[in-house]
């Protein structure tokens, strides 16, 4: 499995920590990671094998907490970046003209981020502490 993770994992989240994903974009990612597995396990549809019992043979997270997992390290990387550098800037920044597109607004990485701590518990008002300590 070190392998799938050097090679396959890296390659298919590579950037992926600074984008917005969607539950359908998600979905699709997690349906690739857990045939992946079975392609590297050596499992097939016939073994009737759940995909929880792929994921603890293979010693690894599901793909939504690899998602949450990076885009949250990335957040406190920004965080912790000295003020200037363009990622924090654009974390931190707010539009002073322009308008909207019609139709349903789309997820900003905050939200994104947001709703990530929410899954994991951690208090969306206090995450810029546990980012100073490097824990998040």
């Amino acid at each position: 499995m070190t392998l799938y993770n050097t090679f396959v994992i890296s390659i298919l989240l590579y950037g992926r920590k600074t984008w917005t994903t969607y539950a359908r974009q998600e979905k699709k990612l997690n349906t690739f990671h857990l045939k992946s597995i079975h392609r590297f396990l050596g499992i097939t549809w016939q073994d009737k094998v759940s995909k929880s019992e792929d994921l603890s043979r293979a010693g690894l997270p599901n793909m939504r907490t690899l998602l949450r997992q990076r885009r949250l390290h990335w957040l406190g990387h920004v965080h912790r970046m000295e003020d200037g550098h363009i990622p924090k800037d654009i974390l931190y920044g707010e539009l002073t003209s322009g308008g909207r597109t019609n139709g349903r607004p789309q997820l900003w990485f905050k939200n994104v981020c947001k709703r990530d701590m929410r899954a994991l518990c951690i208090d969306v008002k206090s995450w810029k502490d546990l980012a100073a300590d490097c824990t998040i």
